[in-house]
């Protein structure tokens, strides 16, 4: 039975590519409780190969999803696609590879009632899901944020510093988001290309605008990990793009570049922390470097 008769406040929109295997575990742990919440839910096929359209298809009518197909390829496509496709005030997004606890919906609906009207989006709580026997004591707090995981406690305003939120278990109010343009295309993660950072600029743009966005732990989901970004050469990568996406995301507000991203001091510490990480082999030292190389390459690249 649904919790409420009323119109529903929130969709679930899954965006996904390619992975029809993810989103069918994704709609085994949601469809239930979804349904219990009132929620409708939208699976956005971002220009999957026909193989995996034909799953996605499939799933979607077992679950009771709606699908949608956007032959475009681009996670920022996919969002905005959904922001486009629903009809309730609120968006909550899911990555294919996350899977909401068994509260998620109770709780994100209970979140989103108690919401003032100047909040723009609530990211919920996103704890790594590594595979079994895949060490990973090695991971520091750095690279679970490359990951796309918050596991921080409480709620609060995002600050960057206690609080922050990310795309794999973000909950967004509709008009606010389409009133800043929606999720920018030159940002998001699309091919094999790991430019990121379109949630990121959505933040910013909300709060310039007086908004607000909010950290809330009650609603929660685990991020399956795969175990090739459990190695520091794809934590390397992944920061080398978060970096060219600092830059882009800067660009794309028309900011200006800030003094701790100016060329010339990217191209003088990048030596350094480099060679740090090679003498200590700290992991925190080489994902800082590669993301001052990525700042520095993109600068150069759009100069």
């Amino acid at each position: 039975m649904a919790e409420t008769s009323a119109a529903p406040t929130t969709s679930v929109a899954i965006c996904t590519f390619n992975r029809s295997d993810d989103v069918d575990r994704c709609l085994n742990a949601t469809t239930e409780q979804v349904r219990n919440a009132g929620f409708p839910v939208l699976v956005i096929d971002s220009g999957s190969d026909a193989a995996h359209r034909a799953k996605l298809e499939h799933s979607c009518r077992r679950h009771g999803a709606r699908y949608v197909r956007c032959d475009a390829p681009g996670l920022s496509v996919a969002r905005n696609t959904a922001l486009r496709a629903v009809a309730t005030p609120w968006i909550s997004f899911l990555d294919d590879d996350a899977v909401p606890h068994p509260d998620w919906a109770r709780n994100l609906s209970a979140a989103v009632k108690q919401t003032d009207d100047d909040v723009a989006g609530i990211g919920g709580k996103i704890s790594p899901k590594f595979p079994d026997a895949c060490p990973h004591d090695h991971i520091t707090p750095s690279w679970l944020l490359l990951l796309s995981c918050v596991e921080a406690a409480g709620q609060g305003d995002i600050d960057y510093s206690n609080y922050r939120v990310c795309g794999a278990n973000l909950t967004l109010r509709v008009k606010y988001v389409l009133e800043v343009g929606g999720f920018p295309q030159k940002l998001g993660r699309h091919g094999g290309s790991l430019m990121s950072g379109e949630e990121a600029f959505i933040i910013e743009r909300l709060i310039e605008t007086g908004r607000r966005v909010l950290y809330n732990d009650t609603f929660s989901v685990d991020h399956y990990i795969p175990a090739a970004r459990t190695m520091i050469d794809w934590a390397a990568r992944r920061a080398f793009w978060e970096g060219a996406s600092r830059v882009e995301i800067h660009r794309q507000l028309s900011r200006p570049i800030p003094a701790t991203m100016n060329i010339a001091k990217l191209a003088a510490s990048y030596p350094i922390l480099r060679a740090l990480s090679l003498v200590r082999g700290g992991v925190d030292e080489r994902l800082r470097a590669s993301r001052a190389l990525g700042s520095l390459y993109w600068q150069v690249k759009i100069w």
